[in-house]
């Protein structure tokens, strides 16, 4: 009786993050209801696992801790600068990436095997969406006038998949980009699913070269650099040729590319005189709120005040357009060190596992998360990444997997038919 409960929770659980992972690439919706399911089914687990075996399944990690500590302190900072009812609760409810930060992690601790197993289906869901988008990014945004002219447009569609904006899409797949290359670059010659992984990174990585989006440019470029280094990988020198020469003429022929990559350095481009202002005012808000910030959520009063005071060029009421001024500005110096220590800790716990382990699936694991991570920060310098909820969800995603497979391997809870026999 006892297992066929515990199969019945596992499959039940393993039924919501299916949806919670189908939706990645373009749902929020199927983000928001699978994450709430998932919860659920994840409490009910620990109900059924505290009275049948005294224990329980939320894994208590240090990261879930400083994942904790972060968001009251998100909730107390909105508290102290008095903002309204509604900010207040909607700081609470960013607290569901916790929630299913801290589900995710428990359930990979007892079954990334089931998980790990179902990887074709991850890279056949991305590959499709990828080369939807690639052909896309060829169309007008009416559909009409296809043809050899389309091509050299000067208004090629920004690319974003099933997402209502480019940002969104760029950030979402630069994020599993790296995760699936340093799934890659660590693969075994005799996996029988390299091929479809090849293929997911190629066509991934092609979709992003037509977001036109530069900020994920770098980041997925210093990224990927990154975790060749670590892999000690060598770079076929014909392969290198052939991309760097498809890319010279890319950016040759289309217009709209090739003015996007001249314009990265280029401070007169009012796109990044415009981010400079933002960074700057943002800098200017913390430092005048250093210790608790503007709260979270209570930025736009801030910035209306700020520049009534000392108008600019632009004046944008926005957010910091990078991860670790907004932070400042929103939660203080207090709440830049607790954010620091969480992403900080996830980092070296995936390139301590990587450089450490002698385990393959987790050396992985570790390389796709540091890769993600790295793409998410880098990115975080010029968009703040943090506040995309669907971006954040990949985040979560890809290192609750890693984590709870790390807990998984070092475990004999893995290999007991009394938890969850169906894993």
């Amino acid at each position: 009786m006892i297992d066929k409960v515990a199969n019945f929770f596992s499959g039940l659980i393993l039924l919501f993050f299916l949806l919670l992972f189908f939706s990645v690439p373009g749902s929020i919706a199927g983000l928001e209801i699978s994450n709430f399911l998932l919860f659920v089914a994840s409490f009910l687990v620990e109900i059924f696992f505290r009275i049948k075996f005294k224990k329980g399944f939320f894994r208590k990690t240090g990261v879930n801790a400083l994942l904790f500590v972060l968001w009251a302190w998100m909730i107390l900072g909105s508290y102290v600068n008095e903002l309204s009812d509604k900010v207040i609760y909607d700081t609470f409810v960013y607290g569901r990436f916790v929630l299913v930060f801290v589900g995710l992690v428990s359930y990979f601790s007892f079954c990334s095997g089931k998980i790990y197993r179902l990887k074709p289906l991850y890279h056949i869901h991305f590959s499709w969406i990828a080369i939807f988008s690639v052909i896309h990014a060829f169309i007008l945004s009416n559909f009409r006038d296809l043809g050899f002219s389309v091509i050299f447009s000067e208004h090629l569609v920004r690319v974003h998949g099933f997402f209502s904006n480019t940002m969104t899409y760029s950030y979402v797949f630069g994020v599993w980009f790296c995760y699936f290359l340093g799934n890659l670059l660590i693969q075994s010659k005799s996996s029988p699913w390299k091929k479809l992984l090849v293929f997911t990174v190629l066509a991934i990585g092609l979709s992003l070269l037509f977001t036109l989006t530069r900020g994920v440019w770098i980041a997925v470029t210093v990224s990927s650099l990154v975790m060749l280094l670590m892999a000690k990988i060598k770079i076929n020198k014909r392969f290198f040729a052939g991309a760097l020469l498809s890319l010279v003429l890319a950016i040759s022929l289309l217009p709209n590319l090739r003015n996007r990559f001249l314009s990265i350095g280029d401070l007169t481009n009012q796109s990044n005189s415009m981010r400079l202002e933002i960074w700057k005012t943002h800098l200017n808000i913390g430092l005048e709120n250093v210790f608790w910030g503007t709260g979270f959520g209570g930025k736009a009063e801030a910035l209306k005040a700020y520049y009534a005071a000392n108008p600019s060029n632009f004046n944008v009421i926005s957010h910091a357009h990078n991860n670790f001024i907004d932070i400042f500005s929103s939660m203080g110096i207090v709440g830049l060190f607790l954010f620091l220590m969480f992403f900080g800790f996830l980092l070296f716990k995936a390139w301590h596992a990587f450089r450490v382990s002698e385990d393959l699936s987790i050396k992985r694991a570790a390389l796709g998360s540091f890769g993600g991570q790295l793409c998410f920060h880098i990115g975080g310098l010029t968009e703040c990444t943090y506040l995309d909820y669907e971006v954040v969800y990949s985040f979560i995603i890809l290192n609750a997997m890693f984590i709870g497979f790390l807990i998984y391997s070092k475990s004999n809870l893995s290999k007991s038919k009394s938890l969850f026999s169906l894993c």
